[in-house]
């Protein structure tokens, strides 16, 4: 393994540049049509798995906050998932966890985003960090939650309504990047239970 191709490590997993070779396997984790249940996603084919992998490999380059790629567990070398990035707002990426169906549950995605927000925070270019789950997402919204993401609030994003949190990780001060930086739509507390 070419230890520059890694973006960052954790305890049990690493985060790789995509390779040619992650076809097949990324295919086979996203063509499970289970992994889009809360995403409104259709499963992937295999034209559209080298697509998504071509277009990644083309954006490596640039800012952390761009960063996307392979998720690998350590003890194996397996690709576990897809993890990274989204553009949302100018230095207000949007994390995104995507781990097939046999490793969720298992605190990986946790494990990850805690490795992602702390590389962030060494990051100037990146003031904050949103998450967003669809509300019946329990699995999502509790790993942002262990994350210590903070809950903002339920806001309207391209015509859903999405639970959003964010962690700043370069102390920015959150309520003016709830005010300046998230719709402003009908905002519901979170039950805790």
């Amino acid at each position: 393994m070419d230890m520059s191709s890694i973006y960052l490590e954790s305890e049990r997993l690493y985060i790789r540049h995509w390779e040619l070779d992650d076809v097949d396997d990324l295919q086979q984790i996203m063509s499970d049509s289970r992994m889009h249940t809360y995403t409104g996603d259709t499963p992937w084919l295999i034209d559209r798995t080298k697509r998504y992998i071509e277009f990644m490999r083309n954006r490596s380059s640039g800012p952390y906050s761009r960063m996307h790629g392979a998720c690998i567990r350590k003890s194996d070398d397996l690709l576990i998932g897809l993890v990274g990035f989204n553009p949302y707002l100018p230095n207000r990426p949007e994390l995104t966890c995507q781990l097939g169906v046999p490793y969720q549950g298992l605190g990986y995605g946790t494990e990850i985003g805690l490795a992602i927000l702390k590389a962030a925070s060494k990051d100037n270019d990146v003031d904050s960090i949103f998450g967003m789950a669809e509300p019946h997402n329990k699995a999502s919204i509790r790993a942002m939650e262990k994350m210590g993401m903070a809950y903002m609030g339920l806001h309207q994003y391209k015509s859903k309504q999405y639970l959003f949190y964010v962690s700043v990780p370069n102390n920015v001060d959150t309520s003016v990047t709830t005010n300046r930086y998230i719709p402003q739509t009908q905002t519901v507390r979170r039950n805790s239970a």
